[in-house]
């Protein structure tokens, strides 16, 4: 299969997938994508590119190389591994579907600054999800279930005056408005909303910032209207009623309850810091009379500067020699990533070093040289690391934790933080990571 320059090859992030924007009146109508790459090299002509494309055309081209190594391919874009899944076409599927409903939400007045607020309380995660579904109308009072098709009886069954709404069960209520006065939370200057719970709502986040009372009591609201709920529930499904008093006592209760439980959760939580750092995993030594290669790399998006180094070790910790190098005109992530490994397996193949694992926090690319069949999108990534690993006899690719590879970590940050910019291959291991290296050696 061949790709004509006039199809829609090129990703725009606004407009999606498009043809390529001609930079002159007059133009091969027959050019094809493979006219513009360098085979030498592998990777894009940068000056055909230029003579015939945009300059931004030309940006989007260069983020993804060609694969040379074989015809023509579809990749599914909507997936990081290029490779379709029920999972990323549903979500398109759904979004489509969507869009349009999206775009007449977008123009009503938002509710998410509330609802941002009340994921951000200081209260039982049961009662967030709670007041969530007050705020987006899911909670099965009559007014909604009436509202969907259902015959029921709307009034409301504790005063029996209106109709029940969410609101007015739990603000504009006789029953309610006895609780909230024996509760000491000030009401409103003209009480509280008589339609709105978004108004109502909001005057209760916003009670932190008065000065009044107790401020114990700022926490116990979400308490109350959990509490109002479950007893209106008691009420339609027991028959049980209890008093406006004992509804406040035992939201009060509860709330108290709740607040001792997370004084000693502080301390469980203080002791399961102590046994995770215990149980962080450390560095695993390689199998018989292989090296172990672990690399790293610190970008810097401001700076387009990546600091990369690798440290290799064999069976029994012992570091046997590191690099380090400063890289320039690194634009994206997955350019830094690409680059430190072949950087590093090229490292490894001039000192002729056979049977190396290459250890590095690199899942996708790793699993790209694993099954490339799973990832079509990383075919040019994989060509270029098969190519550079050739010459090595043997050799394995592990993913390993960031706490399993801090030593190569720590050298890599040394160009971005310290502006460390000589690169160099050393022996043994650097004298400032004397410490480290040691105790990562005696704890195998």
């Amino acid at each position: 299969m061949r790709t004509y320059v006039s199809y829609k090859w090129i990703d725009d992030p606004i407009e999606g997938l498009r043809a390529p924007w001609r930079k002159n009146y007059y133009f091969n109508v027959n050019l094809s994508a493979d006219a513009l790459i360098d085979h030498a090299s592998r990777r894009w002509n940068y000056g055909a590119l230029n003579d015939n494309f945009v300059p931004g055309d030309v940006e989007i081209i260069n983020r993804n190389q060609p694969v040379v190594s074989r015809e023509d391919f579809f990749v599914w874009k909507y997936n990081k591994s290029g490779l379709i899944s029920v999972k990323s076409a549903y979500w398109l599927a759904s979004s489509l579907k969507t869009s349009n409903r999206l775009r007449d939400v977008i123009c009503l007045p938002s509710i998410n600054p509330i609802k941002e607020k009340v994921w951000a309380l200081h209260t039982s995660p049961k009662l967030k999800v709670f007041l969530w579904k007050m705020l987006s109308e899911a909670l099965p009072v009559a007014e909604l279930i009436k509202a969907r098709g259902l015959k029921v009886d709307d009034l409301c069954q504790i005063c029996g005056f209106v109709e029940e709404s969410i609101n007015h069960l739990m603000f504009d209520c006789t029953y309610a408005r006895q609780i909230w006065a024996l509760s000491g939370i000030p009401n409103p200057e003209n009480g509280f909303h008589q339609s709105s719970i978004y108004v109502n709502f909001n005057y209760l986040l916003e009670l932190k910032k008065l000065r009044w009372g107790f401020t114990d009591l700022r926490s116990l609201w979400p308490w109350i209207m959990w509490t109002i709920w479950k007893t209106r529930n008691a009420l339609l499904f027991e028959g049980t009623r209890f008093s406006p008093l004992e509804v406040f006592n035992k939201a009060k209760q509860d709330e108290e309850e709740w607040s001792l439980a997370q004084v000693v959760d502080k301390d469980f939580q203080q002791a399961g810091i102590e046994i995770r750092v215990k149980n962080k995993k450390k560095w695993v030594s390689p199998p018989g009379e292989w090296l172990m290669c672990n690399f790293a790399f610190d970008w810097c998006k401001v700076r387009s500067l990546m600091g990369a180094a690798w440290v290799l070790r064999n069976g029994r910790g012992v570091v046997v020699c590191h690099g380090r190098r400063a890289f320039s005109a690194i634009t994206s992530k997955d350019q830094a990533k690409l680059q430190v490994v072949l950087w590093t397996v090229e490292s490894m193949r001039s000192m002729r070093f056979d049977k190396v694992v290459f250890a590095g926090e690199m899942e996708d690319l790793f699993g790209a040289v694993n099954r490339p069949q799973a990832w079509p999108s990383f075919l040019f990534q994989v060509g270029e690391i098969e190519s550079e690993a050739r010459g090595i006899e043997d050799v394995r690719w592990q993913v390993i934790t960031k706490d399993q590879n801090g030593g190569a970590t720590f050298i890599a940050q040394s160009v971005t933080n310290q502006n460390r910019m000589q690169s160099y291959v050393a022996r043994s291991h650097p004298i400032w990571l004397s410490g480290f290296f040691a105790s990562e050696r005696c704890g195998l």
